[in-house]
């Protein structure tokens, strides 16, 4: 028999030996608690790192005080445009941890409790996971509203001012008519302008809340129209006309929001719902790491 097949038999042999000897020790319950153990570390590391990333995030400069100046929306788009790939990188690290204590609790070796353990550790870091999902798309949309933000601030700034107008303008059309109507004509074309502006950022940013902000300055300077048909009516003592004029304007008041009314709207239909699912899914994470500190004491 030639020698060369011989040894290549006798090497065969040797490394099926081997492999065989390797699954036999990597199936001993000792070694596979190890490599638990060892992915468990992995897994929190990774927890760890993820922790580490979301500490960077300025998340004091999001919320919902902060259109208070226009420096504090120019600190809110940097702090947003930081806090993207933050939170890119630790969903990364999160779901990493997730594999890893998932790949732990698929040895087969191990305890029971400590199974549990591992994929309640994983079931965890899921959550982490669709919580900083949550977060991301929260911080889109604080993108879509600090990209606006300063044509949002100054409309708002504006109507103030040009809301304070109008009731002083309404306060002078029984005594000054002829005053009064004058104001509330100037007031009305001002807004139109305040309403051209937010239509312009619309176009600009396709941010659906310019559009409601404009409809909203529309419905004001309508009512500053009609407020001054009303000044006219009074001050020309045409009774008739001042009746159907003061009807038609109580009618449009009532149903009439102002723009900061629809940014109040805006966050307590895009931004609050996200802050109650991310708060609900800390309370989950909670619940279940107790159930694992548990489990843990126990392996």
């Amino acid at each position: 028999m030639d020698k060369r097949y011989l040894l290549k038999a006798a090497f065969t042999f040797l490394v099926a030996g081997f492999a065989v000897t390797l699954g036999i020790w990597l199936g001993i319950p000792f070694v596979q608690a190890e490599r638990a153990n060892a992915k468990l570390a992995s897994a929190n590391n990774h927890v760890e790192e993820a922790n580490m990333l979301m500490s960077r995030i300025e998340a004091d400069k999001l919320g919902a005080d902060t259109f208070l100046s226009l420096e504090n929306i120019n600190m809110a788009r940097e702090a947003i445009a930081g806090a993207e790939p933050l939170l890119r990188q630790a969903t990364d690290s999160v779901r990493a941890a997730a594999g890893d204590a998932r790949s732990a609790a698929g040895l087969s070796s191990i305890s029971p409790d400590y199974r549990d353990y591992l994929l309640k550790k994983a079931e965890i870091a899921d959550l982490r996971e669709q919580q900083l999902l949550v977060l991301g798309d929260t911080v889109s949309q604080l993108g879509n509203l600090y990209e606006a933000g300063t044509v949002i601030f100054t409309s708002l700034e504006e109507m103030d001012r040009l809301l304070g107008q109008f009731q002083v303008a309404m306060s002078l059309v029984q005594s000054n008519p002829t005053e009064a109507s004058a104001t509330l004509k100037q007031t009305s074309q001002t807004m139109l302008q305040v309403k051209q502006k937010l239509d312009d950022g619309y176009a600009a940013t396709g941010f659906n809340l310019l559009t409601a902000m404009s409809q909203s300055v529309s419905d004001y300077a309508d009512l500053s129209s009609l407020a001054a048909q009303l000044a006219d009516a009074s001050g020309a003592g045409d009774q008739t006309r001042a009746q159907t004029a003061a009807i038609e304007l109580e009618r449009k008041l009532m149903n009439t929001g102002g723009a900061r009314t629809e940014l109040e709207n805006w966050w307590q239909s895009e931004i609050n719902p996200r802050e109650t699912l991310y708060r609900d899914l800390q309370t989950r994470m909670e619940t279940l790491d107790q159930e694992a500190a548990g489990l843990y004491t126990t392996r």
